[in-house]
């Protein structure tokens, strides 16, 4: 038993040192998967009423605001890298 406890506890440590690597290796990655996961998360919340009335058109907008930016920024990024 003590031995899979220990396996298990390996196993997990380097999982972490292999994710802490990634964060340092690839940050811009690391970061647009991290806010991919926060807006898929956040779209599985479904809104209120409440917020609908006070919010719905200038989230909307907003909303689409962000779509497009993250649009352009992301064509730069792929002609920056040179890969279209």
């Amino acid at each position: 038993m003590h031995s899979a406890t220990s396996h298990v506890n390996e196993s997990a440590q380097n999982a972490r040192e292999s994710l802490s690597q990634f964060y340092r290796d690839q940050p811009l990655i690391a970061g647009s998967l991290g806010i991919a996961i926060g807006a898929a998360l956040g779209a599985l919340v479904p809104p209120t009423e409440i917020e609908d009335d006070m919010l719905g058109e200038k989230r909307d907008r907003s909303v689409e605001a962000a779509k497009s930016k993250a649009a352009r920024k992301y064509s730069e990024l792929r002609e920056s890298d040179g890969s279209e």
